[in-house]
């Protein structure tokens, strides 16, 4: 960015169609698809290339960056594709969008861009709650099945006891 730019306003993301989320709710590892269509083809040679970034929401006052690239924009359709690697669990935000050429000499310069939120779960924790709660129905069913013995065998013992006529 030059030295004269100070910061930037957001604007809605103009000259493309179809622009996507990832989906909101990600596992720790995962693979974020955004697509988005280049419809306006006379903006490839005005605009920057596409700034993406992730951030994790630590409170409403407070980001911290955990992701940025620089994406070429292609004539047509751009798919991209991210490899997440050990998010930890939380609310994040994903932003990308563009800068025009000719506006990048202002103090604070449109950034036409999209934002996605989205919600990282650890998988590994969700499973290991599930696989207590299963241990659990399991230690209850074997005593369950501990009292039916016991009584089955009250039961026989009682039988015996009783002397034909």
């Amino acid at each position: 960015m030059p030295k004269t730019v100070k910061g930037y306003t957001k604007a809605s993301l103009e000259g493309f169609t179809g622009a996507t989320c990832p989906d909101k709710d990600i596992q720790t590892i995962a693979i974020l698809n955004i697509n988005l269509r280049l419809s306006n083809i006379s903006l490839l040679q005005s605009i920057t290339p596409l700034f993406l970034d992730i951030s994790r929401i630590n409170s409403p006052t407070s980001q911290e960056q955990v992701y940025f690239e620089q994406y070429q924009i292609n004539e047509g359709n751009n798919l991209i594709k991210i490899g997440i690697v050990d998010l930890k669990p939380g609310d994040y935000e994903l932003g990308y969008g563009y800068y025009c050429k000719k506006e990048l000499n202002e103090e604070y310069p449109p950034f036409y861009s999209k934002t996605c939120k989205l919600t990282v779960t650890d998988r590994l924790s969700e499973l290991d709650k599930e696989i207590a709660e299963n241990e659990k129905k399991i230690a209850e069913s074997d005593k369950r099945i501990a009292d039916l013995k016991r009584k089955i065998s009250e039961s026989k013992e009682k039988m015996k006891a009783i002397k034909p006529p």
